[in-house]
């Protein structure tokens, strides 16, 4: 079974979010960092959902941890939230979270963002893409490129770097507009600012800058991942 970490200091949304979840997946509950803390020690998870403000601390400083290091086993991270304000989401956002969540919310609205974010996990499971010198492994979450003298180095991205790649690579020479990019990445019921688009684009582009693909600005439409010219890395991806 897939597994959830709820990390969350009031009763009444544990109550909820138990009776939507724990017949479904290995669901476990913190309700405080420090606690969620040593359940990541212990246990692998496919998805946190993340209480902002919680006892010892912000939820943020959670995220932060778990985004921002190696991404192989790295969980996807909801925000579980009464916070509603646009500068808490950019952040979110930026951190590498990948859904929003606003208090009050909808049990079923909830469960169809989780079961829908955990049936693709399910559906990314093994395989991967290859686009150059540029690898993409599904199974680990791991970017690799490839260098011309047959070495290799890894790519650390964040769960939602990785994410975005993975839709560029799949749209290979393709115009994507920021709305297209934000649906396929954030989610349809998702809202995100242009500016929080670009600036993932933008940090994942300098991050896979060795390769011979990478993403291209076109002006007024949108970005396409595309090889890159000759000698002429750094200006055509920029």
């Amino acid at each position: 079974m897939q597994r959830l970490l709820l990390v969350e200091d009031s009763r009444d949304t544990i109550k909820i979010v138990e009776s939507l979840f724990s017949s479904k997946y290995v669901l476990r509950v913190a309700m405080s960092i420090a606690e969620a803390r040593r359940h990541l020690a212990e246990e692998r998870f496919d998805l946190l959902l993340v209480d902002l403000m919680l006892p010892d601390g912000s939820g943020f400083e959670l995220v932060s941890e778990v985004l921002g290091g190696d991404t192989e086993g790295v969980p996807s991270v909801f925000l579980l939230t009464g916070r509603s304000e646009d500068h808490d989401k950019l952040h979110a956002f930026q951190l590498g979270a990948e859904d929003y969540i606003t208090k009050p919310f909808s049990p079923t609205e909830l469960r169809a963002r989780v079961d829908g974010r955990m049936r693709r996990l399910l559906g990314g499971q093994g395989g991967g893409l290859k686009r150059g010198q540029l690898r993409l492994d599904t199974a680990t979450h791991r970017v690799i490129v490839a260098s011309e003298q047959g070495g290799e180095s890894s790519v650390d991205v964040t769960m939602l770097e990785f994410k975005l790649l993975h839709y560029f690579m799949r749209h290979e020479d393709q115009v994507l507009s920021r709305q297209q990019i934000m649906t396929a990445v954030w989610g349809a019921n998702v809202h995100v600012l242009d500016r929080t688009i670009d600036s993932q684009v933008s940090r994942l582009r300098k991050k896979i800058s060795a390769a011979d693909h990478n993403i291209h600005t076109v002006t007024g439409a949108g970005y396409a991942f595309r090889k890159v010219g000759v000698g002429a890395k750094s200006r055509n991806a920029a």
